[in-house]
């Protein structure tokens, strides 16, 4: 009895030892020694009761605000990652972990065991996602026995099949080579086994597939792939199938299969698992059946230089060899370095022709920061990968949330992943993988590309595309792309570079003898009674701190709002400014109504007033004047740097002091 108590005063005080260890001024999660030690001795105190060989986890919900996942069993490898990826696969926050491993002597089997006690500490999560939770961890963690337990025989059944290839006499040598290389160099620790199974075709006397539907052999099923739900390349939750062009590939030279998986692992990250598939082959030397290993390529595996993978060495060369670079060139070390950044997954999925059409189309970016796509789709018609490049400038959260909208809805595809990359360049690269439907569309590569880049397109862009296009002489022409940059975020979101340039018109007329001008104008989708007014000033702004806040103007008694300088531009000492307001003016006219703007001119002592045609038609029309019943529909707005709301309750029959003084004003900040 005492010498039980003395094993488990050890085993507490280990673990507690361990885990004031493992507190870090990030790791406390906000808890005191005596925090610690209380939840020491309850993990101990369960731990303890878990029986050898077996794993245990609960999930306490004492606190709801701070719910602790426990797991005891023994140590392996995997298992905190894994159930990290978990939580925060279903969107918890992790505020603390603790993971004292327990050295526990075994006299019966004479050797030194270790127990693995983990420890996590959730931020606050309902019932429904506490059960979600649980009912996960319990899935991961029989995933991750299945694993553990297979791991050796998965190794094994690897060598099995390096040592079938080899004795093929089917295979081109230099193919034979390079697959039993990548083969030994995924067992040097660069492949994650998960699972593995071996497949029979049934195939006829030509060698053609009788069926898509493969058969399993009996007693092949390793791993995760134990259970006979679980396919590597399933079709909609249904057997694994082999569609036209997967079947195709099986036919080709290459005795390996690099692809993603259907299965999203459970076990070490929370991804689609890789699949490796290594032909079998009859006597004539037809593809008869395949061993295909479910896995995770390992952070080692991404991290080597493409030149250094078997398989990727002699792509990339093939690759470059059809680009007809000169060896140690400029386009050859420039297709080299494209294909050593290239998305590795991509790089093992991609045969050579693809890639060298990919890789050529880049090459061709480099001097054209333009928006580019290019796609891929796997040989099994379950996935799309989409590489998009786009001007750095261009790209944005809010630009990428367009951009996938838009291949989703282009392919009617799920999105399963993206990875943007940023180098030195003008050019942003995002890897985009997109989940296919059964029967998903084809889209028009071309116009999808048209758009991606119209929603890339800058309005700076925009602007040179108006001004190459207009007709405007040369003189003119370069003093408009002055401009360019000068447009800040306010104007830009108010207006088109098409209407930008009848305002760089309007900025050129003003001189010392003209300082201001105003322009009236209409829109396309303007209601009839809707007028517009822009006022240009040189040099000055009209600061509201010298305007009068609330005056009468032509009858109207107004309230002056937020002043809006929308575009800034600076050359030497000279400073040109575009002031706009509201700019809508729907107003009930009265009969007089044509003498508004002209008042309106001579009001800020604007010495230019021109009229757009269709401006001019309203003015001119009496049918334009709104009814009595329509008075209150809108409130009245001008421009004049300022917006001005006027109430039709407000319209008084004529000026009054307050206009003058407003005017005195705003001529005192004018001139």
């Amino acid at each position: 009895m005492a010498e039980q108590k003395n094993v488990a005063l050890a085993g507490f005080e280990a673990i507690k030892s361990a885990m004031f260890d493992e507190r870090g001024p990030n790791n406390g999660g906000g808890l005191s020694d005596n925090d610690i030690a209380t939840l020491a001795q309850e993990l101990w105190a369960w731990a303890s009761q878990v029986p050898k060989g077996q794993r245990h986890h609960r999930l306490r919900r004492e606190d709801k605000r701070r719910p602790v996942l426990e797991v005891c069993g023994e140590n392996v490898p995997f298992i905190v990652d894994s159930l990290l990826g978990q939580c925060l696969a279903l969107g918890a926050d992790v505020r603390t972990l603790f993971h004292p491993i327990i050295a526990t002597d075994d006299a019966a089997l004479g050797r030194e065991d270790y127990l693995s006690v983990i420890q996590i500490h959730l931020g606050p999560l309902s019932e429904l996602e506490l059960d979600r939770l649980d009912m996960v961890v319990g899935k991961t963690l029989e995933d991750l026995q299945r694993v553990v337990s297979d791991f050796s025989n998965m190794r094994m059944r690897m060598e099995e099949e390096c040592r079938q290839l080899s004795a093929v006499a089917h295979v081109d040598p230099m193919d034979k080579s390079d697959a039993l290389d990548f083969l030994d160099w995924l067992m040097a620790d660069h492949f994650v086994f998960l699972g593995a199974r071996t497949y029979r075709f049934a195939t006829g006397d030509d060698g053609q597939f009788l069926r898509e539907e493969p058969s399993v052999v009996d007693g092949s099923d390793l791993g995760l792939l134990r259970r006979e739900t679980v396919d590597v390349l399933s079709r909609d939750h249904e057997p694994t199938m082999l569609p036209g062009q997967a079947a195709q590939f099986l036919h080709a030279p290459e005795p390996l299969i690099v692809a993603k998986s259907t299965l999203v692992s459970r076990v070490h990250r929370c991804v689609q698992a890789d699949y490796v598939g290594v032909k079998h082959y009859n006597d004539k030397g037809a593809v008869i059946g395949e061993t295909r290993f479910l896995g995770l390529f390992t952070a080692e595996a991404y991290d080597e230089a493409a030149r250094n993978v078997p398989l990727l060495n002699r792509r990339i060369e093939k690759v470059i060899a059809l680009s007809g670079a000169q060896p140690d060139g400029h386009t050859a070390k420039a297709y080299a370095s494209i294909l050593e950044s290239w998305p590795r997954d991509e790089l093992f999925q991609t045969d050579e022709h693809a890639l060298w059409e990919m890789a050529q189309g880049v090459v061709e970016l480099m001097g054209r920061p333009i928006t580019r796509l290019f796609v891929r789709r796997d040989l099994f018609k379950r996935f799309v990968s989409v590489i998009v490049y786009v001007p750095r400038d261009a790209y944005d959260s809010d630009f990428r949330v367009k951009m996938i909208d838009a291949l989703a809805d282009a392919f009617k595809a799920e999105l399963q992943s993206f990875q943007p990359r940023f180098d030195s360049g003008k050019l942003v690269r995002v890897h985009v993988q997109l989940a296919l439907p059964h029967g998903a569309p084809e889209p028009d590569i071309a116009a999808l590309e048209q758009k991606i880049a119209g929603l890339a397109a800058r309005w700076e862009d925009g602007y040179r595309v108006a001004l190459g296009q207009s007709d405007m002489l040369d003189h003119a022409r370069y003093g408009a792309t002055l401009f360019t940059d000068g447009f800040n975020a306010a104007y830009r979101e108010a207006f088109d570079p098409a209407e930008a340039l009848l305002d760089v018109a309007e900025l050129a007329e003003l001189s010392s003898a003209s300082p201001v001008r105003m322009r009236v104008y209409r829109f396309d989708e303007d209601e009839a009674y809707t007028l517009r007014a822009k006022i240009y000033s040189r040099g000055v702004s009209i600061p509201l701190s010298q305007s009068v806040p609330v005056s009468k103007i032509w009858g109207c008694l107004s309230t002056l709002r937020q002043a809006i300088l929308c575009a800034l531009w600076k050359s030497r000492a000279r400073i040109l400014r575009i002031h706009i307001g509201s700019t809508i003016w729907s107003c009930a006219m009265r009969p007089d109504a044509s003498l508004i703007f002209p008042k309106l001119a001579t009001f800020f002592r604007i010495r230019s007033l021109r009229f757009g045609p269709d401006a001019q038609k309203m003015m001119a029309s009496t049918g334009l004047f709104l009814m009595p019943g329509q008075l209150g529909r809108r409130p009245i707005s001008c421009v004049a740097c300022r917006h001005i709301v006027v109430k039709p309750e407000w319209i008084q029959p004529r000026p009054t002091r307050s206009a003058v003084l407003l005017r005195t004003a705003i001529s005192r900040a004018i001139f």
